[in-house]
């Protein structure tokens, strides 16, 4: 009884005694598996690909972020130098116009998505003066789930009017979109 050999164990001197059946059975199976062999190659050249790019694209994000970082660590390191008894140089106008400014940025970014979440939680404020608690608000502001970069902003509310969210989208709320209210109309 012949046995046959895998490919694996198969030797030159296994081959001079194999007849044309054999021989031709032999060649399918080594055509098959370096088929496969391609296919799987390919598959994984194009999950390859896809890694490569999103690599890159990461690297971008961090480039983007060490710089913005970069420009931080010099404004402040500018703030650091500045003479205290000068009143137009004060750290703390310099700092207040830095934090206007980057709240602006923050708040420009998170609302320019396609997809704007936004949500309310109600929280306890101690009124100034009365000594009681009051009801006040913070609402945040998100950029959608499926964003590449996402972004959240925050603001605090005396109340749960829509004077509130109207003052803060302002004229960045861009064309009327579809909305939704998570809560029923009263």
């Amino acid at each position: 009884m012949q046995r046959t050999l895998s490919m694996r164990d198969l030797k030159a001197q296994d081959l001079q005694g194999l007849s044309p059946s054999d021989a031709a059975a032999l060649v399918a199976q080594v055509l098959e598996h370096i088929e496969q062999q391609a296919r799987q190659i390919e598959i994984e050249g194009v999950e390859l690909d896809a890694k490569q790019k999103l690599i890159e694209r990461k690297d971008r994000d961090i480039a983007w972020r060490d710089a913005k970082l970069e420009k931080v660590g010099f404004e402040l390191a500018r703030l650091k130098r500045c003479k205290p008894h000068c009143p137009r140089h004060s750290p703390g106008r310099r700092h207040r116009a830095v934090a206007r400014a980057a709240r602006r940025c923050h708040k420009r970014f998170a609302l320019s998505g396609p997809v704007l979440h936004a949500d309310e939680t109600p929280v306890s404020m101690l009124e100034p003066g009365a000594g009681k608690t009051k009801r006040a608000y913070v609402r945040a502001y998100a950029r959608g789930e499926l964003d590449a970069q996402r972004g959240v902003i925050y603001e605090f509310c005396l109340g749960r009017g829509s004077q509130y969210p109207l003052a803060f989208l302002g004229a960045t709320q861009g064309p009327p979109g579809n909305r939704h209210r998570d809560d029923p109309p009263a």
